[in-house]
């Protein structure tokens, strides 16, 4: 009878215990997850590298969903002025590959 009482007593002890657990989990991860200690701790402990930016006070606004960009002031390139940019494109990679196969 001895037995039996100890089993059911430890039966009942062990949801207590339980939740407990739960509950200074839960805590724990809440006081973490709110903490903003970490960025003042060295990086060495988790912290912030040396050398970040500060925040900005206030967080950058959002670009409205209707808000159209705005017109380009540039006009497309011609076809005399593509052909004048790929000729200098294709003169650069020659020079480049000359100047690799003269090198040492």
């Amino acid at each position: 009878m001895r037995d039996l009482l100890h089993r059911d007593a430890l039966h009942h002890a062990m949801p207590r215990r339980v939740m407990r657990l739960i509950a200074v989990a839960a805590l724990a991860g809440a006081l973490v997850g709110c903490s903003s200690i970490l960025s003042e701790m060295p990086q060495a402990v988790g912290g912030l590298p040396e050398g970040v930016p500060d925040r900005p006070a206030t967080a950058p606004g959002f670009p409205s969903v209707n808000d159209l960009p705005r017109q380009r002031s540039d006009a497309p390139l011609t076809e005399a002025e593509r052909k004048k940019v790929v000729d200098d494109l294709a003169a650069a990679r020659a020079a480049a590959a000359r100047r690799a196969a003269g090198a040492p």
